[in-house]
């Protein structure tokens, strides 16, 4: 029961952690547009939209940490080594969130001593968890072909390039706001996609089941 319910959740979780990663980067581009600047380096006036930047960070990696889970969740066994590390992977990447979120609402500066550390390390360590998990439930994906495979790439390439992408923004290549936060943005686009695929295809299996109930009444 615990599975099903969670393999549900997979769609709705990930769509809306992408669209909050494309949020990340709308803001972002806002901001530049109003300042000129990168919205951490913005004036006093605009420490709303950075406190609103930082706390979208650990929200949006825990929404797509929980339907990374239900991803693994709709393995049903399969890919077994995959699915369990990945799901270990995930769960980390939750809980660090979790930890990031609760530092954040302490304070809107960065806390100092041991607070500061477990905010930064719980605040890395999020992401390359989840971006670790996304790459490992696109290979699990493709092994059982629990996804159609362009859907199933989509995991994979997000879980290569993001980070790398976010170590070499911003680019040489106009305003740095226009490109800082672009790997939000593409890979966002792609948690979206796979959010809204997995989203069709348990509409599809429900109309299905009802279907077939209405046939064999």
């Amino acid at each position: 029961m615990y599975s099903q319910r969670f393999s549900r959740l997979a769609g709705p979780a990930l769509a809306l952690g992408g669209i909050l990663w494309i949020t990340i980067h709308v803001l972002v581009i806002t901001d530049g547009l109003m300042t000129g600047k990168l919205v951490w380096a913005s004036n006093a006036h605009q420490l709303l939209l950075l406190y609103i930047y930082f706390l979208l960070q650990p929200i949006s990696s825990l929404y797509l940490g929980l339907g990374l889970v239900g991803g693994f969740a709709r393995l049903k066994g399969q890919a077994k080594r995959l699915g369990i590390t990945g799901f270990v992977l995930a769960s980390i990447g939750i809980i660090t969130s979790i930890i990031y979120l609760i530092c954040l609402t302490i304070s809107a500066t960065p806390l100092n001593g041991v607070l500061g550390v477990l905010e930064s390390s719980a605040n890395a360590l999020n992401g390359l968890s989840t971006l670790a998990a996304t790459l490992l439930l696109g290979c699990a994906a493709l092994r059982a072909h629990m996804l159609p495979r362009p859907i199933a790439w989509t995991l994979i390439v997000i879980g290569i390039v993001t980070a790398p992408i976010l170590l070499v923004t911003p680019l040489p290549l106009g305003p740095d706001w226009a490109t800082d936060t672009i790997a939000f943005f593409l890979s966002g686009i792609g948690y979206t996609i796979v959010g809204a695929k997995m989203l069709a295809m348990d509409r599809e299996t429900i109309q299905q089941q009802v279907r077939l109930c209405a046939t064999t009444e």
